[in-house]
């Protein structure tokens, strides 16, 4: 199952909770998406998380965000940094993929 995992910073001037509220709004957000299985957040420390997508493809976020979760993501924005974003393939689509570009033809 792809994954992506964005990290937050929290800006000095913001408060925690409502960093958390605006993280947990972009979840709710990107959960209204068809293509997001579950979107969830997590505390690294106390002035940083993550943001956990697991998606049916990666391709999702390939376009611009539908307008509700661009709302909540500039929110998020207001009051934290993104500091990390990362996507995950599993194992068997990178395999795939691998397997694929073997048998590519050379330019």
């Amino acid at each position: 199952m792809p994954m992506t995992v964005n990290y937050w910073e929290r800006r000095d001037s913001a408060d925690r909770d409502g960093f958390a509220k605006a993280a947990l709004n972009v979840c709710r957000a990107q959960r209204s998406n068809p293509g997001i299985r579950s979107s969830r957040f997590y505390w690294l420390n106390n002035d940083n998380l993550v943001i956990q997508n697991d998606v049916e493809s990666l391709d999702i976020f390939n376009g611009p965000p539908p307008p509700e979760v661009a709302k909540a993501l500039f929110a998020l924005s207001d009051l934290a940094r993104t500091i990390r974003m990362e996507r995950w393939v599993d194992a068997g689509q990178g395999e795939q993929t691998y397997r694929q570009a073997q048998q590519a033809p050379q330019r």
